[in-house]
């Protein structure tokens, strides 16, 4: 019987998630409409020549600002540590539960999770007044909140509790974005801010993979939450570099 289980929803996931992918692309050549635009292959092959250059000048404008260097640097933490919570997540949850029950359970809370990261980011302007529009502290306030959630995460040893945590988490995460977006606005001047969105882009991934590379090895060697305690040092790092960054910007 639960062989006869886990084949049928080996079958059924595969092909639900195939029939949304359908659904999606009908939608998008049906229903979205865009003016028509000559392909000029110059352009395209202009501009994919032109990404050197384009990250040289984000990080020279960069480095040449220091509140956009710490705030890059800042991101870059945050993603090393928590980038391996929202991908080793399952790995601890299968644990607690029974093989045919933890396919549904991983799906639900990953529903749960980007819900709670929405709700987090809808919360962003009613906490933001509540810190007076300073930005930087807000985004310390928030990393800290991260760094005592992770660590939560990590001990829990429950279904119910280990649920309760990682939505707690993510709706701090969800907090993260508003702050760090202000503060990039406020220094990035106008004509540079796709740059620097770029170079934070670049940054941020480079962070996470490093956070997977290295949090995973120590997950592999001492257990995924040893890891995640781990990663909780970089994210304290993180929370006080924006002390340094509200001295520099004053807010």
């Amino acid at each position: 019987m639960l062989r006869a289980t886990r084949a049928a929803a080996s079958v059924v996931e595969p092909t639900a998630g195939f029939a949304l992918t359908l659904v999606v692309f009908a939608y998008t050549v049906l229903l979205i409409r865009e003016p028509a635009r000559p392909l000029n292959g110059a352009v395209v092959l202009r501009e994919i020549r032109a990404v050197p250059s384009t990250i040289r000048d984000g990080a020279r404008l960069a480095s040449s600002l220091r509140a956009l260097l710490l705030l890059l640097a800042i991101l870059t933490l945050m993603l090393f540590a928590t980038n391996p919570v929202e991908v080793l997540w399952p790995t601890m949850l299968q644990a607690m539960l029974d093989p045919e029950r933890a396919a549904a359970m991983v799906g639900l809370l990953t529903a749960g999770h980007f819900l709670a990261i929405a709700m987090g980011a809808s919360l962003a302007g009613q906490v933001g007044r509540l810190f007076g529009g300073r930005h930087a502290t807000l985004l310390a306030a928030v990393l800290g909140a991260l760094v005592v959630g992770q660590i939560a995460l990590a001990l829990q040893g429950s279904l119910i509790g280990f649920i309760g945590a990682f939505l707690l988490f993510s709706v701090v995460l969800g907090l993260s974005d508003s702050p760090a977006i202000s503060i990039r606005h406020a220094h990035a001047p106008d004509n540079r801010r796709s740059t620097i969105l770029s170079v934070q882009s670049l940054l941020k991934q480079f962070g996470a993979m490093a956070g997977l590379l290295i949090l995973g090895w120590i997950g592999e060697a001492e257990g995924v939450g040893i890891a995640w305690i781990a990663g909780a040092v970089g994210l304290g790092a993180a929370a006080a570099l924006p002390i340094l960054l509200a001295r520099q910007t004053m807010r």
